[in-house]
């Protein structure tokens, strides 16, 4: 980064030139877009307006704003939370079931060819 005397001293370089704005700044090897840039902003704020100013916030246009994004951070937590504490439970009767425990208070086990009647009934 250049400091705003230097800036300076290429805008004056460049407007006393008798070379095209393009070849002499080709040749200090400045880009023609940072040069358009410092000499609009020497002429709207002088040498003020050449200081080096702190980069913009890195803000994107599609990035959720962080007390939203917590909020719903929590929420999505949440509900993934339910949903694997639901699919643990189904898992588990499931399994039960294969093993042969009926859904019964007792928890008795039921033999293979009770399940498969049960199983067939309409």
């Amino acid at each position: 980064m250049r400091t705003a005397s230097e800036k300076l001293a290429i805008i004056r370089l460049v407007e006393e030139s008798e070379l095209s704005v393009r070849r002499t700044l080709d040749e200090i090897k400045v880009s023609r877009t940072s040069f358009y840039r410092w000499y609009s902003a020497y002429e709207q704020g002088g040498l003020d307006g050449l200081e080096n100013q702190g980069r913009s916030s890195r803000r994107h246009w599609n990035r959720i704003p962080a007390d939203v994004y917590e909020g719903r951070r929590n929420d999505i937590l949440d509900q993934r939370a339910l949903v694997k504490a639901r699919t643990m439970t189904k898992r588990k009767i499931h399994n039960l079931q294969l093993a042969g425990y009926t859904g019964e208070a007792t928890g008795r086990k039921v033999s293979l060819r009770n399940r498969v009647k049960r199983s067939h009934k309409v």
